[in-house]
């Protein structure tokens, strides 16, 4: 499922899957909800970047953190992670109508918001998988004003 041309993402090794297993085995253990909401959103976004049902878990275990969130009991950017996996979930399989409304509702958010991190995130992946294209980056020049 990994996109190699995506300057964003990267996709996880086997030691990655394997200490994030070894992670949120702890997590759910310890009994604190914050950390399990970590341990889940570290998984989840490692596993939504592979296929079958790897990826399939990986997008219930950011739907877990997004409810957290949602019920104000984790970070309130876990909506926003989930929100840009879906967009771009439904981007990589082809629904590109569907894949509009949601993509242009979390990167709005996230502009409102402040957050240019995830803001860049969202927007880069967006431009890539949607448009199939490198982004360009323009300068604007103030034409100077005649003293005349």
């Amino acid at each position: 499922m990994g996109d190699r041309n995506d300057p964003v993402l990267v996709t996880p090794d086997g030691v990655a899957l394997q200490e994030t297993a070894e992670a949120l085995e702890i997590a759910d253990q310890s009994g604190d909800d914050f950390i399990l909401a970590n341990a889940r959103l570290t998984r989840g976004g490692m596993l939504v970047e592979r296929d079958g049902a790897e990826s399939r878990h990986g997008f219930d275990l950011l739907a877990m953190v997004r409810q957290a969130a949602l019920r104000q009991r984790f970070n309130i950017s876990a909506l926003w992670v989930h929100d840009i996996q879906i967009a771009n979930e439904m981007l990589r399989s082809g629904d590109t109508d569907h894949a509009i409304e949601p993509s242009r509702a979390v990167i709005d958010d996230l502009l409102d918001a402040g957050n240019m991190i995830w803001g860049g995130v969202a927007t880069t992946r967006w431009w890539n998988r949607c448009c199939d294209a490198e982004p360009t980056v323009t300068s604007r020049t103030r034409k100077p004003q005649s003293s005349g």
